[in-house]
């Protein structure tokens, strides 16, 4: 039998979903796969386009909890804003809550929040004609 580490025949603790029984790659502090948490997936397969604008859609209807962030914009000014999570996360706009689409509904980054995600604003709103592009 091969093994998974030098001496071990079978696989390291934690590494089985604790929800579907299934081997997965955990972080120390998961205790389940990211099927069973209900995380997007990054790929596919043969899905269509539909099926994965819905799958996207549920996503982010589950990061409308609203926090506070520190927002850091590219000209150095810190502000401290009330955002979504999928504000926070660079999934929607920051002004007017649109998803990234195209023409003047496509994103450009403007900042970064709590350090580490990049926030971004739809040059529609840049532009001061806000909602994505969309009329008002």
């Amino acid at each position: 039998m091969r093994s998974l580490e030098p001496g071990r025949t079978s696989a390291p603790e934690g590494s089985r979903c604790g929800t579907c029984k299934k081997f997965a790659r955990l972080l120390p502090s998961e205790n389940e796969c990211a099927s069973c948490a209900g995380v997007l997936p990054l790929e596919f397969g043969n899905s269509s386009r539909a099926t994965r604008h819905t799958a996207r859609l549920r996503m982010i209807a589950g990061k409308q909890a609203v926090g506070t962030y520190v927002v850091t914009f590219d000209g150095g000014d810190r502000q401290t804003l009330s955002l979504t999570l999928a504000q926070a996360e660079g999934f929607e706009c920051l002004t007017c809550k649109a998803l990234c689409g195209k023409g003047s509904a496509a994103f450009r980054p403007v900042g970064v929040a709590a350090g580490q995600n990049q926030v971004f604003r739809c040059v529609s709103c840049l532009d001061g004609i806000g909602r994505g592009g969309r009329d008002a």
